[in-house]
């Protein structure tokens, strides 16, 4: 079977969470013995990211340009806040992009949360890693809110089935969207490479350049607010009031989203 995983939208500039999951799927498949081939549709700006994968023989790198100016025309048609008007302009835009994909592949699996382009042949399969904007609605701006729901809307309309990582995630989505059916999301928990974790690293560097102490605390997570990151550092002070217990905490993500609130605690 030709696979096809659909990486047009992996933005190059982002490290998070879908990105994370997006590549070690693909080290997964990249590791397995399959006769199963993988097309991996990449755009011309985050080609390099895939680099790793072009010598690896059941896979197949296929890129595909995402000129400017058809981005511009649809943040136009996304203006409109129509769900038909923006489908319409991405389907006149993106139609070689869906018809190269179709024409290769058998499925087309899209890891990145929402389906695009939109108007597939094959039977599409997408991860829908959550739905936050239906519970904290107050994280997001006006702008975010309304491209989540067009996304999402579409994205459900027009995929065939659903990937969950978690039953929560499965009955989230099957509450939210009432036009899902339970046998459309398959729950598939995500999976760890323990290998990875298990190689002893040499971190004097790392230590070295951010001025780490010698114990702390480590919270990987881009500072999203849904994170909780305001919990954590509400426990830790907690424990410092009243344990006299002080306990480093280190963080990674972007100054954006709760930045100023985490740093101003």
């Amino acid at each position: 079977m030709n696979i096809g995983i659909n990486c047009f939208n992996v933005n190059p500039n982002y490290s998070g969470g879908i990105n994370s999951y997006t590549f070690g799927l693909l080290d997964g498949f990249s590791n397995c013995s399959t006769s199963h081939k993988f097309q991996v549709y990449v755009n011309n700006l985050n080609r390099k990211l895939f680099e790793k994968y072009q010598q690896v023989h059941h896979f197949e790198i296929i890129e595909i340009q995402a000129p400017a100016v058809k981005k511009i025309i649809r943040m136009a048609a996304f203006s409109s806040m129509s769900e038909l008007v923006y489908k319409f302009t991405s389907d006149v835009l993106y139609k070689n992009v869906a018809n190269l994909m179709d024409s290769k592949s058998d499925i087309i699996y899209t890891p990145t949360t929402f389906l695009f382009p939109f108007n597939f042949r094959r039977t599409t399969v997408i991860s829908m890693h959550d739905v936050q904007q239906f519970h904290y609605p107050e994280y997001f701006s006006k702008t975010e809110l309304l491209n989540r729901r067009i996304h999402s809307n579409l994205s459900v309309k027009l995929s065939r089935y659903f990937q969950a990582s978690s039953e929560f995630i499965k009955l989230d989505l099957l509450e939210n969207f009432k036009s899902l059916k339970q046998n459309q999301i398959v729950v598939i928990n995500e999976g760890v490479n323990i290998k990875t974790f298990s190689v002893p690293m040499d971190t004097s560097s790392i230590i070295l350049k951010y001025q780490l102490p010698n114990e702390f605390l480590f919270f990987p997570a881009q500072l999203w607010f849904h994170k909780n990151h305001i919990t954590v550092l509400k426990a830790l002070e907690i424990l410092k009031r009243k344990f006299n217990l002080k306990i480093h905490l280190v963080l990674t993500g972007a100054k954006s989203s709760a930045y100023d609130q985490i740093f101003n605690f």
